[in-house]
C-alpha cells in the first residue's frame, strides 16, 4: 500500500521562526536523528538574537521565563559569554544547546519568542561533544543510572 499524505497540527504553531527540521527530528524522524545509543537530551542550535546580548540569553535572568527551567534547558558556550559587548547592536548570532522542553517554552511564550525571531537546529552531538559538565550526567542516563 502506498503511503499517503496526512495534515497534523504543527507543534511550533506559535513559532514561525522554528526549523521546519525541528518538527521532523523530534517527531516521526526521533529515531533517524538521534542515533541509538547516542544522547538525545540535548539538541545543538543556532539562535538569532533581537534585543538582548548572547550573555543575556544565556543567564536567562532578563527574559520571561522560570530561571530555574532556563538553566536546566539551554547551555550557551563560554565563548558567547565572554565575548565583549558590541555598543548599539540589536541583533546577534550564538550557538546553543537546548532541551525539547526550551521549544515547548519558545513556542508557549509570545514575549520570549520576540527575542527570538529565529532558530535553527545542527546536527546532533554524541555525548563526547558536550562541554565537560554535561558529559557525566549525558553518560550516567545512557547507563540506566538514575540521576
Amino acid at each position: 500500500m502506498p503511503a499517503g499524505w496526512r495534515e497534523a497540527e504543527s507543534r511550533n504553531a506559535n513559532y514561525p521562526g522554528a526549523d521546519p527540521y525541528l518538527e521532523w527530528a523530534t517527531g516521526a524522524g526521533r529515531t533517524s536523528y538521534f542515533l541509538p545509543g547516542r544522547q538525545h537530551n540535548w539538541l545543538p542550535v543556532l539562535v538569532r538574537l533581537s534585543g538582548i546580548t548572547a550573555k543575556e540569553f544565556a543567564s536567562g535572568k532578563t527574559l520571561p521565563v522560570d530561571f530555574d527551567f532556563w538553566k536546566q534547558s539551554v547551555r550557551v558556550p563560554d565563548f558567547y559569554i565572554s565575548a565583549p559587548e558590541v555598543p548599539g547592536q540589536k541583533e546577534t548570532y550564538c550557538t546553543a544547546l537546548v532541551t525539547e522542553h526550551f521549544f515547548e517554552l519558545l513556542n508557549n511564550n509570545e514575549r520570549l519568542r520576540n527575542f527570538v525571531p529565529q532558530i535553527t537546529l545542527g546536527l546532533p552531538l554524541g555525548a563526547e561533544s558536550l562541554p565537560p559538565d554535561m558529559r557525566k550526567v549525558v553518560r550516567d542516563k545512557l547507563k540506566g543510572k538514575r540521576i
